[in-house]
Protein backbone atom coordinates (compact mmCIF):
# COMPACT_ATOMS: atom_id res chain seq x y z
CA UNK A 1 0.00 0.00 0.00
CA UNK A 2 2.02 3.56 -0.96
CA UNK A 3 -0.07 6.73 -0.60
CA UNK A 4 -0.15 10.60 -0.95
CA UNK A 5 -0.58 12.61 2.50
CA UNK A 6 -1.05 16.40 2.26
CA UNK A 7 0.35 17.42 5.98
CA UNK A 8 1.05 19.67 7.89
CA UNK A 9 4.74 18.48 9.26
CA UNK A 10 5.92 15.96 8.12
CA UNK A 11 6.34 13.28 10.61
CA UNK A 12 3.44 11.03 9.57
CA UNK A 13 4.96 10.71 6.06
CA UNK A 14 8.11 9.70 7.38
CA UNK A 15 6.66 7.40 9.48
CA UNK A 16 4.45 5.80 7.50
CA UNK A 17 7.82 5.34 5.09
CA UNK A 18 10.05 3.81 7.73
CA UNK A 19 7.18 1.41 8.36
CA UNK A 20 7.35 0.35 4.53
CA UNK A 21 4.61 2.06 3.46
CA UNK A 22 5.79 3.94 0.42
CA UNK A 23 4.44 7.54 -0.83
CA UNK A 24 4.90 11.10 -1.03
CA UNK A 25 3.71 13.93 1.07
CA UNK A 26 2.76 17.78 -0.38
CA UNK A 27 2.67 21.00 1.46
CA UNK A 28 2.10 24.31 -0.07
CA UNK A 29 5.05 25.26 2.45
CA UNK A 30 8.28 23.74 2.54
CA UNK A 31 8.66 22.86 6.70
CA UNK A 32 12.33 23.47 8.27
CA UNK A 33 11.93 19.93 9.56
CA UNK A 34 12.20 18.18 6.28
CA UNK A 35 15.83 19.03 5.83
CA UNK A 36 16.73 18.92 9.39
CA UNK A 37 15.30 15.70 10.54
CA UNK A 38 14.07 13.68 7.47
CA UNK A 39 14.94 12.59 4.43
CA UNK A 40 13.27 15.28 2.06
CA UNK A 41 13.21 13.13 -0.76
CA UNK A 42 9.80 12.63 -0.11
CA UNK A 43 8.33 15.69 0.22
CA UNK A 44 6.94 18.24 -2.13
CA UNK A 45 6.61 21.88 -1.77
CA UNK A 46 3.49 22.55 -3.76
CA UNK A 47 0.03 23.76 -4.46
CA UNK A 48 -1.83 20.82 -4.99
CA UNK A 49 -4.08 21.15 -8.05
CA UNK A 50 -7.15 18.05 -7.05
CA UNK A 51 -8.29 18.56 -10.70
CA UNK A 52 -4.48 17.82 -11.83
CA UNK A 53 -5.45 14.09 -9.49
CA UNK A 54 -3.20 11.92 -12.52
CA UNK A 55 0.14 13.59 -10.92
CA UNK A 56 -0.46 10.86 -8.11
CA UNK A 57 -2.31 7.88 -9.93
CA UNK A 58 -0.12 5.35 -8.99
CA UNK A 59 -0.71 6.01 -5.12
CA UNK A 60 -3.61 3.92 -3.16
CA UNK A 61 -4.05 5.53 0.03
CA UNK A 62 -4.69 9.34 0.26
CA UNK A 63 -4.22 10.95 3.55
CA UNK A 64 -5.50 14.36 4.14
CA UNK A 65 -4.03 15.36 7.81
CA UNK A 66 -6.00 18.96 8.84
CA UNK A 67 -5.88 19.11 5.02
CA UNK A 68 -7.60 22.56 4.96
CA UNK A 69 -8.99 23.90 1.67
CA UNK A 70 -8.12 19.83 -0.20
CA UNK A 71 -10.73 18.20 2.86
CA UNK A 72 -13.66 17.96 0.11
CA UNK A 73 -11.79 16.93 -2.64
CA UNK A 74 -9.85 14.13 -0.87
CA UNK A 75 -13.17 11.92 -1.68
CA UNK A 76 -13.36 13.16 -5.19
CA UNK A 77 -9.38 12.52 -5.78
CA UNK A 78 -10.07 9.03 -4.66
CA UNK A 79 -12.43 8.82 -7.16
CA UNK A 80 -10.66 9.95 -10.16
CA UNK A 81 -7.71 7.52 -9.28
CA UNK A 82 -9.02 4.18 -9.45
CA UNK A 83 -11.93 1.95 -7.97
CA UNK A 84 -9.17 0.31 -5.44
CA UNK A 85 -7.79 4.05 -4.00
CA UNK A 86 -8.97 4.75 -0.44
CA UNK A 87 -8.89 7.21 2.14
CA UNK A 88 -8.44 9.25 5.44
CA UNK A 89 -8.87 12.65 5.78
CA UNK A 90 -9.23 14.72 9.28
CA UNK A 91 -11.05 17.98 8.62
CA UNK A 92 -9.90 21.28 10.62
CA UNK A 93 -10.48 24.83 8.64
CA UNK A 94 -13.75 24.64 7.54
CA UNK A 95 -13.48 24.74 3.32
CA UNK A 96 -15.93 24.03 0.86
CA UNK A 97 -14.93 22.93 -2.67
CA UNK A 98 -14.13 26.66 -4.41
CA UNK A 99 -14.77 28.46 -0.96
CA UNK A 100 -15.32 28.97 2.81
CA UNK A 101 -17.98 26.63 4.38
CA UNK A 102 -21.17 28.56 5.30
CA UNK A 103 -22.69 26.72 7.97
CA UNK A 104 -26.61 25.48 7.49
CA UNK A 105 -27.23 24.61 10.70
CA UNK A 106 -28.20 27.40 13.36
CA UNK A 107 -28.25 24.37 16.11
CA UNK A 108 -25.30 22.45 15.81
CA UNK A 109 -21.70 24.30 16.00
CA UNK A 110 -19.90 25.14 12.73
CA UNK A 111 -17.43 22.31 13.56
CA UNK A 112 -20.24 20.01 13.97
CA UNK A 113 -22.17 21.37 10.47
CA UNK A 114 -19.15 20.80 8.74
CA UNK A 115 -18.45 17.55 9.93
CA UNK A 116 -22.36 16.73 8.09
CA UNK A 117 -21.20 17.86 5.35
CA UNK A 118 -18.10 16.16 4.68
CA UNK A 119 -19.70 13.20 5.84
CA UNK A 120 -22.51 13.52 2.96
CA UNK A 121 -19.72 14.95 0.35
CA UNK A 122 -18.52 11.25 1.16
CA UNK A 123 -21.75 10.04 0.42
CA UNK A 124 -22.06 11.45 -3.06
CA UNK A 125 -18.89 10.22 -4.11
CA UNK A 126 -20.30 6.27 -2.82
CA UNK A 127 -17.39 5.80 -0.29
CA UNK A 128 -18.51 3.92 2.73
CA UNK A 129 -17.29 5.52 5.15
CA UNK A 130 -16.82 6.05 9.24
CA UNK A 131 -16.10 8.30 11.78
CA UNK A 132 -13.57 8.17 14.34
CA UNK A 133 -12.33 10.53 17.25
CA UNK A 134 -8.75 10.85 17.30
CA UNK A 135 -6.63 10.99 20.22
CA UNK A 136 -4.30 13.74 19.94
CA UNK A 137 -3.52 16.95 21.44
CA UNK A 138 -6.10 19.12 19.16
CA UNK A 139 -10.06 20.44 19.24
CA UNK A 140 -10.40 19.33 15.59
CA UNK A 141 -10.12 15.46 15.95
CA UNK A 142 -12.54 13.60 13.96
CA UNK A 143 -11.80 11.93 11.11
CA UNK A 144 -13.42 10.08 8.14
CA UNK A 145 -11.73 6.94 6.83
CA UNK A 146 -12.91 4.83 3.60
CA UNK A 147 -13.66 1.39 3.93
CA UNK A 148 -15.10 0.70 -0.09
CA UNK A 149 -17.69 1.81 -2.21
CA UNK A 150 -21.41 1.51 -2.03
CA UNK A 151 -22.11 0.68 -6.09
CA UNK A 152 -20.09 -1.80 -8.22
CA UNK A 153 -16.72 -1.83 -10.34
CA UNK A 154 -19.33 -2.21 -13.28
CA UNK A 155 -20.55 1.64 -12.84
CA UNK A 156 -17.39 3.25 -11.89
CA UNK A 157 -16.88 5.01 -15.13
CA UNK A 158 -19.99 6.39 -14.80
CA UNK A 159 -18.99 8.06 -11.63
CA UNK A 160 -16.03 9.05 -12.65
CA UNK A 161 -17.39 10.89 -15.23
CA UNK A 162 -19.97 12.76 -12.78
CA UNK A 163 -17.84 13.15 -10.34
CA UNK A 164 -17.13 17.13 -11.44
CA UNK A 165 -21.01 17.44 -11.28
CA UNK A 166 -20.50 16.56 -7.52
CA UNK A 167 -18.14 19.53 -7.45
CA UNK A 168 -20.43 22.19 -9.57
CA UNK A 169 -23.15 21.26 -7.25
CA UNK A 170 -21.83 22.67 -4.15
CA UNK A 171 -20.35 25.61 -6.07
CA UNK A 172 -22.52 28.84 -4.84
CA UNK A 173 -22.92 29.57 -8.91
CA UNK A 174 -23.16 25.76 -9.70
CA UNK A 175 -20.09 26.43 -12.44
CA UNK A 176 -17.03 26.93 -10.47
CA UNK A 177 -14.62 23.96 -10.17
CA UNK A 178 -11.56 25.25 -8.62
CA UNK A 179 -9.85 24.73 -5.43
CA UNK A 180 -9.12 27.62 -3.38
CA UNK A 181 -5.10 27.84 -3.60
CA UNK A 182 -3.25 29.31 -0.48
CA UNK A 183 -0.47 31.64 -0.05
CA UNK A 184 3.03 30.33 1.10
CA UNK A 185 2.82 33.25 3.65
CA UNK A 186 0.51 32.14 6.26
CA UNK A 187 -0.78 35.90 7.75
CA UNK A 188 -0.88 35.47 11.19
CA UNK A 189 -4.36 37.67 12.45
CA UNK A 190 -4.30 37.02 16.23
CA UNK A 191 -2.07 39.01 18.74
CA UNK A 192 0.53 37.03 19.31
CA UNK A 193 2.92 38.90 17.11
CA UNK A 194 1.74 42.24 18.12
CA UNK A 195 4.98 44.48 19.88
CA UNK A 196 4.84 43.74 23.70
CA UNK A 197 5.41 47.53 24.32
CA UNK A 198 2.23 48.47 22.22
CA UNK A 199 0.12 45.71 24.12
CA UNK A 200 1.43 46.70 27.72
CA UNK A 201 0.27 50.98 26.51
CA UNK A 202 -3.23 49.54 25.71
CA UNK A 203 -3.34 47.59 28.96
CA UNK A 204 -2.08 50.38 30.57
CA UNK A 205 -4.50 52.77 28.88
CA UNK A 206 -7.72 50.71 29.66
CA UNK A 207 -6.74 50.75 33.13
CA UNK A 208 -6.09 54.52 33.63
CA UNK A 209 -9.32 54.77 31.47
CA UNK A 210 -11.55 52.17 33.69
CA UNK A 211 -9.98 53.72 37.17
CA UNK A 212 -10.16 57.66 36.50
CA UNK A 213 -13.42 58.15 38.36
CA UNK A 214 -12.80 56.33 41.72
CA UNK A 215 -12.02 57.93 44.71
CA UNK A 216 -8.71 57.36 45.45
CA UNK A 217 -9.20 58.55 49.61
CA UNK A 218 -12.37 56.25 50.04
CA UNK A 219 -11.93 52.88 51.84
CA UNK A 220 -14.71 51.38 50.16
CA UNK A 221 -14.00 48.78 47.55
CA UNK A 222 -15.06 49.86 43.67
CA UNK A 223 -14.90 47.86 40.50
CA UNK A 224 -14.18 50.99 38.46
CA UNK A 225 -16.16 51.97 35.52
CA UNK A 226 -16.84 49.60 32.15
CA UNK A 227 -16.57 50.43 29.27
CA UNK A 228 -17.06 48.33 25.60
CA UNK A 229 -14.63 47.26 22.89
CA UNK A 230 -15.84 48.97 20.37
CA UNK A 231 -15.75 52.14 22.71
CA UNK A 232 -12.72 51.28 23.83
CA UNK A 233 -10.92 51.46 20.22
CA UNK A 234 -12.77 54.90 19.81
CA UNK A 235 -11.53 56.22 22.50
CA UNK A 236 -8.04 55.39 21.71
CA UNK A 237 -8.22 56.67 18.22
CA UNK A 238 -9.30 59.98 19.68
CA UNK A 239 -6.73 60.11 22.37
CA UNK A 240 -4.17 62.34 20.79
CA UNK A 241 -1.31 61.85 24.16
CA UNK A 242 -2.02 57.60 23.10
CA UNK A 243 -1.43 58.14 20.14
CA UNK A 244 1.75 60.11 20.15
CA UNK A 245 3.48 57.92 22.54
Amino acid sequence: SSGINAEYGGLLVWLLNQENFKGIGIDVKARKIWKTAFSSSVFIESFFDPKNWSVISEYNWLIGNHSDELTPWIPYVATMISYQCQFFVLPCCLWNFTEKYSRKDAILSSYQCYLKHIGAVINEFGFRSRMDTMKIPSTKRTCFVSSGRDYSDAEYKKRVDSALHIVRSHSSNNADTDCVARSKEIKIRNGTKIDKKLCKSIVDYTAELLTSNIDKTSTIWSAGDTISFPDLVHQIKQDISFQCA
